[in-house]
């Protein structure tokens, strides 16, 4: 079975197929939930992901760049034109990962460094978040460990809900020595448990 439609504003085609063994009630929900409720976010808005039951928002004027995507373990990356690099992540379930780790060192290896040195500006520090969520946040340098010196600032954010069993991780990274604005990352993480753009959408 096929669907197709086309989203002119946004100048895009759109095509749904489905195998050819799936279950009549399953084909059924496909064509009046799925397909009924595809949508496209205009331009200069906050767009909408869901990944296996798992949702994130990127702020407005962020580009998807890259995903890993395993069992568990789920993380996005946006960019924009600014230069300003955003990984959302979200692991589950959150009570097998805080017996390995604590929150702190979770934070801790949630940032992908790649060639870059990370220098904190100090101890992760316990914060009331956005959705009522009680988290860690931490911010700092990134610098080439070897010349020539690129610097940027980063801010971490991560946290755990304990009604649906996920930690949550949101990281935004900025060019220069001014810190990159707290509340791009905390309005993402809280998007993420529920709280932000969009929120009362049906996770798919």
């Amino acid at each position: 079975m096929c669907w197709c439609g086309c989203a002119p504003a946004a100048g895009l085609v759109i095509e749904v197929r489905t195998g050819p063994d799936l279950p009549p009630a399953r084909l059924a929900w496909v064509r009046e939930r799925f397909v009924q409720g595809l949508d496209v976010s205009a331009a200069g808005q906050p767009c909408e992901w869901c990944v296996f039951g798992a949702r994130f928002v990127s702020p407005a004027g962020f580009v998807y760049r890259a995903s890993a995507l395993n069992l568990g373990d789920l993380s996005l990356e946006f960019a924009d034109p600014a230069g300003r690099r955003l990984r959302l992540r979200q692991v589950y379930p959150a009570d097998l990962a805080l017996a390995r780790r604590s929150l702190a060192d979770w934070l801790e290896d949630s940032r992908l460094r790649g060639t870059l040195r990370m220098v904190p500006d100090g101890p992760a520090e316990a914060r009331t978040l956005a959705a009522g969520l009680e988290g860690l946040t931490r911010s700092g340098r990134l610098r080439l460990a070897l010349p020539p010196l690129t610097r940027r600032r980063f801010a971490d954010v991560a946290a755990v809900q304990s009604r649906r069993n996920r930690l949550f991780y949101a990281g935004l990274d900025s060019r220069g020595r001014a810190s990159p604005d707290v509340a791009v990352v905390e309005t993402a993480l809280a998007a993420m448990a529920g709280g932000g753009p969009g929120a009362g959408a049906e996770e798919r």
